[in-house]
């Protein structure tokens, strides 16, 4: 390699550095914080969505057991009211 391409390669690849850092420093920001946010807010509004979907589980289910428990008790009752 004789000194004229050397140089050549030099100023190449000292243009391709500065194109790299002007373009990571300028276009990137912008959607690299919307790739940040968007899986926090899936994580956090899965979770919310979850716990209410458990919690309104939860609750239907301690209603049917009240029921089921005011219905044993009447047949109970009944059950000792016919002898």
């Amino acid at each position: 390699m004789n000194p004229e391409e050397k140089a050549k390669l030099l100023e190449t690849l000292d243009l391709i550095l500065k194109h790299l850092q002007s373009q990571s420093s300028n276009s990137g920001s912008d959607y690299k914080v919307v790739l940040y946010l968007v899986p926090i807010f899936g994580i956090v509004f899965g979770s919310a969505l979850l716990f209410f979907v458990f919690i309104g589980g939860i609750d239907k289910e301690s209603k049917l057991s009240k029921q089921d428990f005011i219905k044993k008790k009447l047949s109970i009752l009944e059950l000792i009211l016919s002898f």
